[in-house]
């Protein structure tokens, strides 16, 4: 058996890792033995199998619609199986629902059945325990990808889904290193596993970046509307590869006149880790308590940075150091307890420190 399909969301990549050859409406009723339709009933698919699309199709075509009534012209299937152009059609729904009347009904090239899929006493068990979960997350400020009011595109694999809650941290913590927001940030999603989801990543980054400055509560669904009473637009782009990672989030713009660029990955046991600072590359964990020094790459500074938090009772759990540009060097460190504001000006006073950032995410 060969699968043929029509879904304009679905990456030729990812299709074809699920045995799938992807194809235009037109290819597809020209080549398929046997059609099933999965759709939601909008403006742009009501109608979407018509007359004309029944002449285009193979002879002897079978149809199954159980998605949403209207999708096929009714009154046109039932003349193309009566001309012998549709084999025959399989269909739980109707263009108007309870149905009593249907051109359909009596052929005995069609089954109809009602649509009772929905209807069992463990879809109904199902369904409300789906429903409860989505309030809970939605209370929790967490994705909830079947909100009617959220535009995501495709389905959110389970996989892509650490990558959403990464990229809101990303957020906070570009918006917290840089001091403000970019007028127009730039998320780039990389990687085989998460390109699909690259809507759900870059609002989620919207969303993160905009809870440092806005009075009011984030939400994956005000998030459009908060970022463009800031001032701020936020573009998108997804690859396939990502260079030294399995999948990298990235986020760059520019604030008060000055480049910033963060990335961010999760790496298995380690959870969320970040990768580059302003092209710095340092890998260490994301955690509720962060600072970030950038300082001169001279001997000494690490151990007077280290004593620092050692002597105000401050526990460092990870660092990490890396170079980048100029020269110069960066230090992460993943702390276990809060700095104030005076440490953090000690801090930025230590001989050779140049920049200090302390970050807190809740």
């Amino acid at each position: 058996m060969r699968l043929i399909a029509y879904d304009p969301f679905v990456s030729d990549e990812r299709a074809s890792r699920l045995g799938v050859r992807l194809a235009s409406l037109d290819d597809v009723l020209a080549e398929a033995d046997f059609v099933t339709i999965h759709l939601p009933r909008t403006p742009d698919t009501e109608g979407l199998i018509d007359a004309a699309a029944l002449a285009r199709a193979k002879p002897g075509i079978r149809i199954v619609n159980v998605a949403r009534g209207g999708l096929v012209d009714e009154d046109a299937l039932a003349a193309a199986i009566a001309d012998g152009q549709v084999g025959g059609a399989a269909v739980d729904v109707f263009a108007t629902e309870p149905t009593t009347e249907s051109p359909l009904f009596g052929l005995p090239q069609v089954v109809v059945t009602p649509h009772l899929g929905a209807s069992t006493q463990e879809a109904q068990d199902k369904a409300g325990t789906s429903v409860a979960a989505a309030v809970v997350a939605a209370l929790a400020g967490e994705l909830v990808p079947t909100a009617v009011n959220l535009d995501l595109g495709p389905r959110v694999a389970d996989e892509a889904r650490p990558y959403v809650d990464l990229a809101e941290r990303l957020g906070r913590i570009f918006a917290c290193f840089s001091f403000g927001l970019p007028a127009e940030l730039r998320v780039s999603v990389r990687g085989r596993d998460i390109a699909e989801a690259v809507r759900a990543i870059s609002l989620s980054a919207v969303k993160g970046a905009l809870a440092t400055a806005s009075e009011t509560p984030v939400s994956f669904v005000n998030a459009p509307v908060l970022a463009a009473r800031h001032g701020m637009s936020w573009r998108e782009e997804a690859v396939a590869e990502a260079a030294g990672y399995r999948s990298v989030v990235r986020l760059t713009g520019t604030v008060a006149g000055k480049p910033r660029a963060i990335a961010g990955s999760v790496m298995g046991h380690r959870g969320a880790v970040l990768v580059e600072i302003d092209g710095y590359e340092i890998e260490f964990p994301i955690a509720s308590h962060m600072v970030l020094v950038r300082n001169s790459d001279t001997p000494g500074v690490i151990g007077r940075v280290g004593t620092l938090l050692g002597d105000a009772g401050i526990n460092i759990a990870d660092m990490a150091v890396g170079r980048g540009p100029n020269h110069g060097a960066m230090m992460g460190i993943s702390l276990d307890q809060p700095m104030d504001d005076d440490l953090v000006e000690r801090l930025r006073n230590v001989d050779g420190v140049l920049a200090a950032r302390y970050i807190r995410l809740p």
